[in-house]
């Protein structure tokens, strides 16, 4: 394929479907590399010893790889003299490594590629896989957006999950001896998804699915007339890739381990702020309680001066009533006195006319003529005077 699909191998990063692929070839192998690119898988099965040949369709791709393989065809997979140089040579293994989703029709390649493999050969394929969770994922939520590389490459032809992949390598002859993945989280392809965003009981129908994180499947497929055992314990490959899913389980579960810490930590932050408020507004109770108390003590204060204010008041209204009272008393003792003076009056009114009428009478002249010629008589006067008092029934004559 072509250069932009190069990458160097790291075998000590062996989750990549190139470092699966290398670590499944025995040493000094002879391998022919379907779509060798510029060479990068080849460069790392040299330094194991191994003699390479690569078929590649594109010229400076091929170029770059033929300064690593043994020996670089520069050909279309897919035409009938794609394979005329490989007369009479045969290989260990056989290559299609990110290729056969490239093709139109990849059995017929496969299976003509697979004619060359020796008696006790293999084929190794990797394929990517269609339904990874991502995929899955971007198509509920209505996307299906191409990409420069990986699961949705513009340049795809065919699209492969587990079961059409199988097919198409036992359609080309050849039985699946070995089923190896890479794997991706939701959250670790080129498509973007967002965890967040997810129902719980989504996440875990994908986490219980192994295909939902399995980004490509990487296949060692043998011969159909041969089916060799694997060693003891397994080949280098599934060693590995038990580790590897020994190691994903052991990350999922701190992953989970993280959330529930993580969870606990925003759930004693929340706690936290809820308490902060809470103390917060207890010291504003605090401070209108004592704006309060304060008020009360003023109040209680002013009270005291109130009630002092309502002693001397009541004394006073006391004082006034007693006024009143005696005012009162002497009130009905000068009406009393009023009414006895008004009774004398009127009595006094009576004997003064009684004198006036008396005064008026031809005797009464009579006396006061004998009364006045008595006064120049001392002796006969003072009786005649007392005599005249009883006659006029009153005071003294003047």
């Amino acid at each position: 394929m072509a250069s932009r699909y190069s990458q160097r191998v790291d075998l000590e990063h062996w989750n990549s479907s190139h470092a699966l692929a290398v670590l499944s070839v025995p040493p000094g192998s002879r391998v022919l590399d379907l779509g060798a690119a510029d060479g990068s898988v080849a460069r790392a099965l040299k330094e194991r010893g191994c003699v390479v040949w690569g078929i590649e369709f594109d010229e400076r791709a091929a170029d770059a790889a033929s300064r690593v393989c043994d020996r670089v065809i520069v050909a279309n997979l897919e035409t009938p003299d794609a394979f005329d140089a490989l007369d009479g040579e045969t290989f260990d293994i056989v290559l299609a490594l990110d290729v056969l989703e490239h093709l139109r029709d990849p059995t017929p390649v496969l299976r003509r590629a697979a004619a060359y493999l020796t008696p006790k050969g293999v084929a190794v394929v990797s394929i990517p896989n269609v339904t990874h969770g991502a995929l899955r994922v971007s198509l509920l939520e209505g996307r299906f957006d191409y990409t420069e590389q990986g699961l949705l490459d513009r340049t795809h032809l065919r699209f492969f999950d587990r079961r059409s992949a199988e097919r198409l390598i036992e359609g080309a002859g050849l039985t699946i001896e070995q089923t190896l993945r890479v794997r991706r989280e939701l959250d670790e392809t080129e498509i973007a998804v967002s965890k967040d965003s997810l129902s719980a009981e989504l996440l875990d129908r994908l986490s219980r699915d192994p295909d939902a994180t399995t980004y490509q499947f990487v296949f060692v497929a043998a011969l159909k007339a041969r089916l060799p055992a694997s060693p003891p314990g397994g080949t280098l490959a599934e060693r590995l890739i038990a580790e590897n899913d020994s190691l994903l389980k052991q990350f999922r579960a701190l992953e989970t381990y993280t959330r529930s810490v993580e969870a606990d930590r925003a759930a004693r932050l929340e706690d936290a702020a809820r308490l902060q408020a809470i103390r917060l507004e207890r010291d504003e109770l605090v401070q209108e309680l004592e704006r309060r108390v304060q008020e009360a003590h003023g109040l209680h204060a002013d009270l005291k001066q109130s009630k002092a204010e309502v002693v001397v008041k009541e004394g006073f209204i006391s004082d006034l009533r007693q006024q009143l009272t005696s005012l009162a008393t002497e009130r009905d003792e000068s009406n009393r006195k009023r009414k006895k003076l008004a009774a004398r009056c009127e009595e006094l009114t009576a004997q003064v006319n009684e004198l006036r009428r008396k005064t008026n009478s031809a005797g009464f002249r009579i006396v006061q003529a004998v009364i006045r010629r008595l006064r120049s008589f001392p002796l006969v006067f003072k009786p005649a005077r007392a005599l005249a008092r009883r006659i006029a029934g009153r005071g003294a004559v003047d």
